[in-house]
C-alpha cells in the first residue's frame, strides 16, 4: 500500500484521559466523589464487573463495582445526583472489605418529592454537592 495516498485513522479515545476513582488505593477514609450517575457499563473486563460512570465538575469518572457499592446502586436511576463517601476498611466474618456510603440528592423542604433526575446534556454545575 502506498501510505502517501492515505491518512491514518486514529481511535477517537486516543486523547481521552480516563479517570477512575480508587480511594482504597490512592486515597483515604473520608474521600468523596460527587456528581450525576451517567451510565452503567456492565460485565467489563475479565472479572465481568460493572463500571458506574459519574459525571463530575472535572469530567466523567469511572467507579468499579465492589460488593459495597453494587448493593447501594441497585435502586439508583441514571441521571440521579449522587455522592459516594469512602469509609475505609471494615471487617466482616468473611474478611476485610472496603466500605462506602452512597447518597442521593433530596429536596430537604419537600422530602416526599422524587429525587431529581438529570437528563443527558443538563447543566450539572449547580448540583449542591
Amino acid at each position: 500500500m502506498d501510505e502517501s495516498k492515505y491518512e491514518e485513522v486514529v481511535p477517537a479515545d486516543t486523547n481521552t484521559e480516563f479517570k477512575t476513582w480508587q480511594p482504597h488505593k490512592d486515597g483515604k477514609p473520608g474521600d468523596e466523589l460527587m456528581g450525576v450517575l451517567k451510565e452503567i457499563k456492565t460485565k467489563v473486563g475479565k472479572h465481568e464487573r460493572d463500571i458506574y460512570v459519574i459525571t463530575t465538575e472535572e469530567g466523567d469518572v469511572d467507579v468499579w463495582e465492589c460488593t459495597a457499592i453494587k448493593k447501594r446502586f441497585t435502586e439508583i436511576a441514571i441521571g440521579t445526583a449522587i455522592g459516594i463517601l469512602y469509609k475505609g476498611e471494615g471487617e466482616s466474618p468473611n474478611g476485610a472489605y472496603h466500605d462506602y456510603k452512597v447518597y442521593t440528592l433530596i429536596n430537604k423542604d419537600k422530602a416526599t418529592e422524587e429525587i431529581p433526575v438529570i437528563q443527558e446534556g443538563d447543566d450539572v454545575s449547580n448540583v449542591p454537592f
